[in-house]
């Protein structure tokens, strides 16, 4: 992946699971530089999926906006987009939409408090 040109990688409703996700990261940690990422609809990542695709996704210089729209996310996978939030300095858009288990009111503070205390660059939640 690395030096392909991809700068976008749009699988939103592919049925992504963690196997998947994680070769995404892999390629991200090679050096594939890509700008937007779009993982919409992948209802079936798992806890190690986001752990393996924030680790990566940490070092990004190049990814601006993430897409998580309906993945089903829980309060168990706000510390690794939090983590993202932080550390991944060129993000400035993570749409979090369709996730009605985030709504927790302890989660969302947490993605509040990761964007206003924690450094985050992210503009648009």
């Amino acid at each position: 992946w690395a030096g392909s040109g991809v700068k976008a990688l749009g699988l939103c409703d592919a049925d992504v699971r963690e196997a998947g996700v994680s070769a995404v990261a892999a390629a991200i940690r090679e050096g594939c530089e890509i700008s937007a990422l779009d993982l919409s609809g992948n209802a079936r990542i798992g806890d190690l999926g986001w752990r393996s695709l924030s680790r990566s996704l940490q070092a990004s210089t190049t990814l601006v906006t993430l897409t998580l729209r309906g993945c089903d996310l829980t309060p168990q996978a706000v510390p690794h987009i939090t983590h993202v939030m932080r550390t991944c300095q060129s993000l400035r858009e993570c749409d979090l939409g369709g996730n009605r288990k985030l709504g927790a009111a302890a989660a969302v503070a947490q993605i509040c408090e990761s964007m206003v205390v924690g450094g985050s660059q992210v503009a648009r939640l």
